[in-house]
């Protein structure tokens, strides 16, 4: 598994179609962490920031995501079929952003409503760390979209109801490069008071108030779509 010959231009891409491969043989089975960032870009004959764009284009897919003081963990793939088949659907559409994001916003207020009276005291906990790494992560682009996909993540996991997660990964499936675009241009420290926003409101269990909070980010996000 060496892309070492490959045009430098290609490398990433083909690194994550690799790192994909080799999760679905069950080489990095679900649960497992992918080798230190040092050890697979040898392996792979990559720059370590080549790696970094494999890793989050996977982690965009819903594939793999980063744990802090982990590493990068496999997820699975259960959305894909979905994610598939959302792909389908919208068909290359120009406003495929749009779309995905109005679905965005009817899941995601749906998710918020049930964390709030639902959340665990440890899901609480982890919503706070992830928005601290947010804080402290400044203008790293690539951390930032990590983290920003981990406390989205958290928040689904903390409905108690699997299937929340697994649709909000496909719809990250599906996300447009617009999209992903239109993020970086965002405000980190308006971003962040928005997640504290959703945060305190599942503080307090109060479902009417999260997804009020939820309402505001995303209508700040659909801002920078455009």
């Amino acid at each position: 598994m060496t892309l070492a010959r490959l045009p430098v231009a290609a490398r990433a891409q083909q690194a994550a179609a690799a790192i994909e491969a080799a999760i679905r043989s069950g080489e990095f089975p679900k649960g497992s962490c992918l080798p230190a960032e040092r050890e697979l870009a040898v392996k792979l004959g990559l720059s370590r920031p080549a790696l970094r764009e494999a890793i989050r284009t996977l982690a965009e897919r819903g594939m793999v995501t980063p744990r802090h003081g982990i590493g990068t963990v496999v997820v699975g793939e259960e959305h894909r079929p979905l994610g598939d088949a959302f792909g389908r659907a919208l068909g290359g559409k120009r406003d495929a952003h749009v779309q995905v994001h109005e679905v965005r916003e009817l899941l995601e207020g749906a998710i918020v409503r049930r964390a709030a009276v639902r959340a665990t005291v440890s899901q609480r906990a982890e919503l706070k760390k992830l928005h601290r790494a947010y804080i402290d992560a400044g203008n790293d682009h690539d951390a930032l979209a990590h983290i920003d996909a981990d406390f989205h993540r958290a928040l689904a996991r903390a409905t108690g109801n699997p299937l929340f997660e697994t649709l909000l990964a496909a719809l990250r499936h599906v996300m447009t490069d617009a999209q992903k675009a239109a993020m970086e241009t965002l405000s980190t420290i308006e971003i962040a008071k928005q997640h504290a926003a959703v945060i305190d409101a599942i503080e307090a269990k109060d479902p009417d108030a999260a997804v009020q909070a939820m309402e505001k980010h995303l209508a700040t996000v659909r801002g920078a779509l455009g």
